[in-house]
């Protein structure tokens, strides 16, 4: 067992109150531990201890008792630490592909112990139950939409069908004027009938394991032609290691055909429209990466982009994201999207990958 130990032995131990044999039982719980514990010495200004779970946590950091390096990661205002005598309340930060969360305790005036925890999968879990429960609500207000939507339509239809049988009793030109603006209005509102049924398309999936460069080499066939035909440049770049995703595959298809879609229309008037996909492996999940050079968004716009109905397209419904969200969410996955206004956007999804040991 490794001995960590601050005090000599025959000194007294300042938590059992008894004199120290020189094999300190406490320095071996501190150590072992599976919480991230890192005293900083703030007078000397290095690190006086950091645990195995905190050198797992910074792996593979090639310094990781670097006291600059620590300070400056979790303690970018070390003062606010100093001055205050109580714990600071938990902080997260992103770290490589890790979240962690961390508590920062001022012992007299010499120290600071940090305590640390990787909470990745907590925050995975948590942002997909939040977005389960989001992505329900929303279920129940499209229904009540469809359901009082549906009903003057049928009227509507109905009605316009009887007059124009009898159109030779009015005036014809007017007539057919406001029956044209009337069919309009409703192919209008039967295409966001069709967008709110196919937001309910995808409520019972079967999730199993697929092959995910047969899935990817498939999505291109089908796209490659038309994405030719208006000039857009497909970079793809997949990973050999990203072999097997847990998910529906009519799904994802549909989730791909979505986002690549977005990505085109955003391409409109580029010098020189560009698309990539890439598809890695990161810790138990496949990430598939969209990138565009268009027109990217605004801060205002992509705080927006998930919200039902809500567009930039002149003829868009804004529920293609919102649909993308949910079909993820119900795979256990993730989406992310970061977006520049005049540089274009990037689309990150993860999803479960599955061990590549039988067939899919």
């Amino acid at each position: 067992m490794t001995d960590y130990t601050f005090n000599k032995k025959g000194q007294m131990c300042p938590i059992s109150k008894s004199i120290c044999t020189g094999t300190c039982v406490y320095s071996y719980i501190l150590e072992n531990i599976d919480v991230g514990i890192v005293i900083l010495d703030i007078k000397a200004k290095e690190v006086a201890f950091q645990n195995r779970t905190s050198r797992e946590i910074f792996y593979p950091d090639k310094k990781p008792k670097d006291y600059n390096a620590i300070t400056k990661l979790l303690l970018p205002n070390i003062s606010e630490c100093l001055d205050s005598k109580k714990p600071s309340p938990q902080k997260t930060i992103k770290f490589h592909d890790k979240i962690l969360g961390y508590s920062t305790y001022h012992i007299r005036d010499k120290y600071l112990w940090l305590f640390i925890k990787d909470i990745t999968n907590k925050a995975r879990l948590e942002s997909i139950a939040e977005a389960v429960v989001t992505m329900n609500n929303i279920g129940y207000v499209f229904a009540g939409i469809r359901h009082e939507i549906s009903n003057p339509l049928n009227s509507l239809k109905m009605t316009m069908t009887v007059l124009r049988q009898n159109i030779d009793d009015y005036d014809k030109k007017t007539m057919r004027e406001y029956f044209d603006l009337s069919l309009q209005s409703i192919s209008r509102i039967e295409y966001l009938l069709a967008s709110l049924k196919n937001f309910n398309m995808y409520e019972d999936l079967t999730i199993r394991k697929i092959k995910m460069h047969y899935f990817m080499k498939s999505l291109m066939a089908v796209v490659a032609n038309d994405f030719q035909d208006k000039g857009i440049n497909i970079i793809t770049m997949f990973q050999s290691e990203a072999e097997c995703g847990l998910i529906d595959p009519r799904a994802l298809h549909q989730v791909m055909l979505n986002l690549l879609t977005n990505a085109a229309d955003a391409l409109e008037g580029s010098k020189k429209p560009t698309i990539i996909i890439a598809m890695f492996t990161l810790d138990d999940f496949i990430n598939i990466l969209v990138k565009d050079n268009g027109y990217g968004m605004t801060e205002d716009q992509l705080n927006a982009a998930f919200k039902p109905f809500y567009t930039t397209k002149p003829k868009g419904t804004g529920l293609g994201l919102v649909l993308t969200k949910k079909m993820l969410v119900s795979m256990n996955s993730t989406i992310e999207v970061n977006s520049t206004k005049g540089v274009g956007t990037v689309v990150t999804m993860s999803i479960p990958a599955g061990k590549p040991n039988t067939q899919s």
